[in-house]
């Protein structure tokens, strides 16, 4: 259960202090998915915080988990780094971007048996969109989640189905649909992440076997 240890040890270093800063972060990915009790097994803890400065605070209170200097090589700032890349004492924070537009900021912690990836995305082609991983509308639409002593902001399950779907990650689409077929949910809300977002047909197909909404193209 090596996320759940990883959560845990996460949100007793950050959770009171960035409530004190009032930096605006949620659990996306497939812990978040977890969360929601979704069945699927998740590798790393994922997390979106609204801002850069946001990142910087997450840096600030886990710094402690970055590596040593010399170990790590560092990141070219023009793509996104290794997968075996983590925040070092010499770049905690590996930022990049894009010929569109896309500028990132990333922070890859070990934390216990898990990493923690704490990432921002300024994404100025996406940035009125509902999606998971872009775009300003989500945040208003943040739910919180208990997890033992806290409640978790955690990204709504139905535009974390838009994002998957659109992925074309299938099992996780079964997986979501599956828990959303005993559980209640806003039908609308995920109309509206779909319908700004369409996955490719084979997803849609899916989508319409499974939940019985149709996908317009």
């Amino acid at each position: 259960m090596a996320w759940q240890d990883t959560l845990r040890a996460t949100l007793q270093q950050v959770d009171a202090p960035l409530k004190q800063q009032n930096v605006r972060w949620m659990l996306v990915g497939s812990a978040g998915l977890a969360l929601w009790g979704v069945k699927v097994q998740p590798n790393d803890v994922d997390i979106r915080v609204q801002t850069p400065e946001g990142v910087e605070a997450f840096r600030e209170l886990l710094i402690t988990h970055s590596l040593p200097e010399g170990v790590v090589q560092i990141n070219s700032a023009i793509t996104e780094p290794l997968p075996s890349w983590r925040s070092n004492l010499d770049q905690q924070i590996a930022t990049w971007s894009e010929p569109n537009g896309g500028r990132y900021w990333l922070g890859r912690w070990p934390i216990g048996d898990g990493i923690v990836n704490v990432r921002c995305t300024v994404y100025p082609q996406w940035r009125d969109k509902l999606v998971e991983y872009y775009g300003d509308p989500v945040w208003g639409l943040v739910r919180m989640v208990p997890f033992e002593d806290w409640q978790v902001p955690v990204c709504p399950l139905e535009v974390q189905l838009a994002y998957v779907a659109k992925q074309g990650q299938s099992d996780r689409v079964r997986a979501i649909a599956d828990f959303l077929k005993t559980h209640p949910y806003d039908k609308q809300l995920l109309e509206r992440a779909l319908h700004q977002r369409p996955p490719k047909e084979a997803m849609g197909q899916l989508l319409n076997q499974t939940m019985g909404i149709p996908i317009e193209y």
